[in-house]
Order: structure tokens, then sequence, then C-alpha cells
């Protein structure tokens, strides 16, 4: 982002402030329009600014879109450490990644915007942010695979995983998980490839199979934490799930 010079604190908030009403029109155009549809003459449009308005927060409109990204993943870094948070003190060590599956499994619903933009992105082959955009990005992603790759260590150390690379077993991980929430939309078949919403769980289950889990620690992991989703709600882990009440 250019432009940066010595501003008072009422400028700077009011930057930020035009900043973030910039971000959150372009989520939206993105949602609607995907990447290719994004253009700056249509934000101006929809903001009612000039294009070269842009110019004094962004450079172009690839590092507006690198910004969108790193705000996106920063929010689903704060649903993911909320969530390690509620259930830290559950024991199996296999547990963690449940608790990263389901709430990257919920996203879809809890952020349909984001995640189709972070989603779409991900599956355009051409690179469209340029690399130094890029690495901004990537500064908000290693918080997540640098804690995968440690949940994973810990596994090791614990004796339920076999001895392997931590920070590899994180990418394969998380690559799993990405593509069967992407595959979500194939729960409506039915028969022997009907999966009733628990394809991101068995691909877990299966990763960590592969990397050396038992059926029972992968029976204890995911039986704790379904008990605590009976008793709390991932979207709000700080607030009691809503129990049905008796006529």
């Amino acid at each position: 982002m250019n432009h940066e010079t010595t501003l008072t604190p009422r400028r700077q908030r009011k930057r930020q402030a035009r900043i973030d009403r910039i971000l959150e029109a372009a989520t939206d155009l993105l949602s609607r329009e995907g990447v290719r549809g994004l253009t700056l003459q249509r934000l101006a449009d929809e903001l009612d600014y000039t294009v070269g308005a842009f110019y004094r927060y962004f450079d172009s409109k690839e590092h507006l879109l690198a910004e969108v990204e790193r705000r996106i993943i920063g929010r689903i870094t704060e649903r993911v450490e909320a969530a390690l948070e509620a259930t830290r003190d559950l024991a199996p060590p296999l547990l963690p990644f449940f608790v990263l599956t389901e709430v990257y499994a919920r996203l879809p619903r809890t952020m349909p915007a984001e995640f189709g933009l972070v989603a779409g992105n991900i599956a355009i082959p051409e690179h469209v942010i340029p690399d130094d955009a890029e690495a901004r990005v990537v500064e908000v992603v290693m918080p997540l695979l640098r804690r995968a790759a440690a949940f994973f260590d810990a596994a090791v150390t614990a004796g339920v995983l076999a001895p392997g690379d931590g920070p590899q077993r994180a990418m394969i991980f998380w690559s799993g998980v990405h593509g069967a929430v992407q595959l979500a939309k194939l729960d409506r078949l039915e028969g022997p490839f009907a999966q009733g919403g628990r394809l991101p769980r068995r691909t877990t289950r299966a990763l960590l199979a592969g990397f050396g889990a038992s059926e029972e620690a992968l029976d204890a992991a995911e039986s704790t934490f379904d008990a605590w989703l009976s008793e709390h709600s991932l979207d709000d882990p700080a607030r009691p799930a809503r129990t049905k009440e008796t006529p």
C-alpha cells in the first residue's frame, strides 16, 4: 500500500475507515462477480468514488485484492483461535484436528461470501496477485499452518502419531480439508457415495490414520469433541449451545 505519510491520529482513523469501507465493498463485489468481475471502475461506481481515489490507498487492483484476502483470512483465523481456546483443556491430543476441521467446514455457512471468495481465488489456475502483495497474504496464512504443524508435532510426542514432518503434514491436512469442504455439494448424492455431511470429518480421520493414528485415538478425540459440541456453540464458543425445549 502506498502513500503512507505521517498523519495525526484523527486523520489515521479517517483513512482507516475509508480503507475498511473500500475493502467491505470489494468483498461484496467479489462475492457477486468473482475476481474477473472486479474492476476499479465498478468499485468506484458502487462507492461513488473516482477511480483515482483508490490509488491513495492501494497501488493496484491486485494489491486491493490481496488486502481483501488478508482481511478474510484474518477473520477465519479469529474463528479458529476462539474455538481452539475454548477447547484447549480437552485431553485427547488429536482433538484439535477435529476442531480445525469443524470450524473450516462451517465457513460456507458462517462466512459464505468470504469463503466463496477465497475458495474461488484458490481455484483460479493463474496467479492474480503480484509477488510483493502475495507475500502479505502469506503472512496471515502462516499462523494457521504453524498451528497445525505444532499439533502434529505434539501428537507425535504424545505417541498417537508416527514420527513425521509437521509442516508437510500441515499442508496436506489443510489441502485435504479444504478439498472436502469444496466437495460438500456432493452430499446430495445417494447410495454408496453419500456422505451425509461428514466428508470433512472423514477426510481428517483418513489423513490422521495415514499418519499413524489408531482407531481408538481417533474415536476418543472425535467423541470428546462431539460431547463438547453438544453443550457449546462453535460459532460463539463462549456461549452454551441451544438445547431443545421439551414439550
